[in-house]
């Protein structure tokens, strides 16, 4: 037993003079003093895919009315709400701005968007113009990368998600007899 403790204690002043070097992790390098970690990989969302999957409209809107004899348009309207603020839903970690540059378009602001519809009244009509959104809906994938960097390899793919975005595609015109 005294021949153990003899033999640790002996040892001890060989351990703390061992060269750092030989303890030191592979996963980190110094850099003006400092000890920063060497990546091999860097991760990244990246949009991998994005179609459209239907097209639809939204609810009527009323728009202006107008008692014959002439022309009703719904140019510009105040009367009209001629707002519409693309969606999206599903997972989308990459964020929505990101998926909206993907398709070229802002989600979650309402954007205000120009009408143009001109009717003929007749002698007697009364009609009120009436507008509703065309929705496109797109499917968009994104997929989470790990990239190797400094080192030799391929990317690879960790995870996907999908998101769906419903985007403002013009308006659908028509009119009713009455107010």
């Amino acid at each position: 037993m005294f021949h153990t403790i003899i033999s640790s204690i002996l040892l001890i002043p060989l351990f703390l003079a061992a060269p750092s070097s030989s303890f030191a992790s592979t996963d980190s390098k110094e850099v003006e003093g400092e000890i920063t970690p060497n990546q091999l990989y860097e991760y990244k969302w990246v949009v991998t895919s994005t179609s459209v999957v239907s097209n639809s409209f939204g609810s009527w809107r009323v728009g202006p009315t107008g008692h014959s004899p002439g022309t009703l348009s719904v140019n510009e309207s105040t009367t009209l709400n001629r707002s519409y603020t693309n969606t999206i839903s599903g997972n989308y970690s990459i964020g929505k701005s990101a998926i909206g540059s993907s398709l070229g378009v802002t989600i979650g602001k309402s954007q205000t968007h120009g009408t143009s519809y001109t009717i003929s009244l007749s002698t007697g009509q009364t009609k009120t113009i009436i507008v509703r959104p065309k929705i496109k809906r797109y499917k968009v994938i994104s997929t989470y990368y790990r990239y190797p960097v400094g080192t030799t390899g391929s990317r690879k793919a960790i995870k996907t998600e999908t998101a769906y975005v419903n985007t403002f595609n013009g308006w659908d015109y028509n009119w009713r007899y009455g107010y």
